[in-house]
């Protein structure tokens, strides 16, 4: 397991083994091979979130180079299924051919336009991009809502 500090709250996001797993299968290694990415389920108490479910990808998303373009129907019907299953969705997670990524303008703005036109309850969502390098460096966590993102920092694994 490996967790990220939530700014000074103490709380964590913390990502469970096959979680991180299933995310760094789908690194893009090489620079022809098109961005993938899914949701990310996970379950919230007061000490903070603790990702279980990633999902995706999916044969009917768009997939280019630089770019995902996730199914919208087929993640809501994810998202009341895993809901059904005591898993609340809490963010999106996609590569980029790169070995230390970083959120592009298009990713924030995506992200922050989701965020403001998505029912839920969260202060934030959950924004992971996997690159090539090894963890930590390798993977970008942050949160982002209608306002802005930040970089979470690495604070352990387990």
């Amino acid at each position: 397991m490996i967790e990220y500090a939530i700014t000074d709250s103490g709380q964590g996001i913390a990502f469970t083994d096959d979680v991180i797993a299933r995310l760094l299968r789908h690194s893009q290694f090489d620079q022809d091979t098109p961005e993938v990415g899914g949701q990310l389920f996970a379950r919230i108490d007061r000490w903070g979130v603790r990702i279980e479910h990633a999902t995706g990808p999916r044969t009917s998303d768009v997939r280019r180079l630089r770019a995902f373009i996730p199914n919208r129907a087929a993640e809501r019907q994810e998202i009341q299924r895993l809901f059904k299953e005591g898993l609340h969705y809490v963010g999106d997670w996609h590569t980029h051919p790169e070995r230390y990524p970083t959120p592009s303008a298009v990713d924030i703005s995506s992200v922050q336009d989701m965020f403001r036109r998505s029912k839920h309850r969260l202060a934030s969502f959950v924004v992971v991009i996997v690159g090539t390098a090894p963890l930590p460096d390798g993977l970008f966590v942050g949160i982002a809502n209608e306002n802005g993102w930040s970089r979470l920092s690495f604070r352990s694994h387990n």
